[in-house]
């Protein structure tokens, strides 16, 4: 026999179908799965800060309420500060603070090393409660606001 003769008798090569990308390796299917629960978790903790800062925002928002014509007073800072202490803090903790102790605790909890220097305009409402409140005070009193550690932060 001619080899030219069987070379000519074989069939001609197939190539092999090509590989789709459906349905995706088992590595894939688990990154996917990953990237979902990464995803989904990160959107539950997202919503819950966002949540938990609500009293935050509506603390910014009554201290920007007030204008110039309208300044707040020591006295009006000083319930905006117990108040937005009083959503971080046990009652028993914070509600009967006063004084040094008051200016203290607020210097302590701050987000930022702070010292009591910064709030002692605060001392002055139990002589003079209606004097307005000064431009100082209110960057303070909106810093302490924004940057607090609440108790379980």
């Amino acid at each position: 026999m001619d080899p030219e003769t069987l070379l000519n008798q074989l069939a001609p090569l197939r190539q092999p179908t090509t590989i789709g990308w459906w349905p995706p390796a088992i590595g894939w299917w688990l990154l996917a799965a990953l990237l979902l629960f990464g995803g989904a978790a990160a959107g539950v903790w997202q919503w819950r800060r966002y949540r938990n800062a609500r009293y935050r925002r509506l603390a910014l928002k009554t201290l920007d309420g007030f204008s110039a014509a309208e300044p707040l007073s020591v006295a009006e800072i000083n319930r905006l500060l117990k108040t937005v202490a009083l959503q971080c803090w046990p009652t028993e903790e914070v509600a009967n603070l006063a004084g040094d102790a008051w200016l203290a605790f607020l210097a302590a909890s701050a987000g930022k090393p702070s010292g009591k220097q910064d709030f002692t305009e605060l001392a002055t409402i139990y002589h003079h409660p209606d004097i307005p409140a000064s431009a100082q005070l209110l960057a303070v009193t909106r810093s302490w606001i924004k940057k607090h550690r609440r108790a379980h932060d």
